[in-house]
């Protein structure tokens, strides 16, 4: 790299998480990465192969000094680089410097609301639920959802059912269309789906397009599958929008890191040995009400970090969800002792 005292600097960097910048011989700032371990991942840089990106390799011939940042956890640490790209603009983040735009699925507030994909939540008495970052493809999702649950599609009520009820694709509050309590229902389902519950929604899906493509309805099939696909990222991420969330990071034998999630917002960190300092971190955490929808640019950013790490480890066994109460802290001990 730039200058040979960068490999002593690194050499005695922390095998911890956190954040690294590497900044060029006049100090101004190149680059801000995140790290589960800050002295293998800065030695990466150094490795002569790897594949190194043209782009990666103009860094390399700059950087002249790396800083560090010790985070505790992987997810403070993607927090904490996002912050420090957003606020401080370095040269070689390119893509973390532009504003990402999020979706929201919206339930308009009428007597039979509608349901849609928005880019903003406005001051309407409309129900929201979000953000979703636009890789997760919300349209598609949504497009997979409506024949399944059926809403309404118009936007102005008709007076009789049209096509949509004719082809089962509406349940056609219009005239003849069921009463408000069974589109509330209706309502209720996607509720309790965009909270976690979609699995049953997800087979049905699948069924559909295998019956498709054994037809030898192949486009319909395709179309179906990438829906499909939109629909499980989705529902993958949806839960951690609402639910309360412990993670820990194993310290060691009878110790670790808490971390805890309410609303797709990181509102504590602490490190933990024995029931009793879990029962501290719990009460501090989670005493209180959880945040509010997150609307200015830097609580969506931190809602898409909070929530994909949560979901990219949804299978993880240092993951305790809380999808009714929150478990007691000699619950959490003993599933960090069981998992260790």
């Amino acid at each position: 790299m730039g200058d040979r005292s960068l490999a002593r600097q690194i050499a005695d960097l922390p095998d911890r998480p956190g954040i690294y910048a590497f900044r060029d011989r006049r100090g101004r700032l190149l680059y801000v990465g995140k790290a589960v371990n800050l002295k293998r991942r800065a030695a990466s840089y150094l490795e002569r192969s790897g594949g190194h990106t043209g782009y990666t390799r103009g860094l390399k011939r700059r950087a002249a000094r790396i800083e560090t940042l010790e985070t505790g956890s992987e997810l403070e640490a993607l927090l904490a680089e996002a912050r420090a790209i957003r606020e401080q603009q370095p040269v070689y983040n390119v893509a973390g410097r532009h504003a990402r735009h999020y979706a929201f699925v919206k339930v308009t507030r009428e007597r039979f609301p509608r349901v849609l994909a928005v880019r903003e939540i406005a001051p309407d008495g409309a129900s929201y639920y979000g953000p979703f970052p636009p890789e997760l493809g919300l349209d598609d999702a949504l497009a997979a959802l409506q024949p399944v649950l059926r809403w309404r599609r118009c936007d102005v009520l008709e007076r009789k059912p049209c096509l949509h009820q004719q082809v089962g694709r509406c349940l056609a509050p219009c005239g003849a269309g069921p009463g408000e309590s069974r589109y509330a229902g209706m309502l209720a389902t996607l509720d309790s789906i965009l909270r976690g519950e979609g699995m049953r929604v997800l087979a049905l899906l699948e069924e559909r397009m295998r019956a498709a493509a054994a037809h030898s309805d192949f486009e319909r099939a395709a179309r179906l599958r990438d829906r499909l696909q939109a629909l499980e990222r989705v529902l993958q991420r949806a839960p951690f929008l609402t639910l309360d969330v412990v993670a820990a990071v194993r310290r060691g034998p009878g110790a670790a890191r808490l971390l805890g999630v309410r609303a797709g917002r990181l509102v504590a960190a602490r490190e933990v040995r024995g029931p009793g300092e879990v029962a501290a971190f719990l009460e501090a955490a989670f005493s209180g009400p959880p945040p509010g929808p997150a609307t200015l640019p830097a609580d969506l950013r931190e809602v898409d970090v909070v929530t994909g790490y949560l979901a990219r480890h949804a299978g993880s066994r240092w993951l305790v969800r809380a999808d009714q109460a929150m478990p007691s802290a000699r619950t959490v001990w003993t599933v960090m002792a069981a998992r260790a």
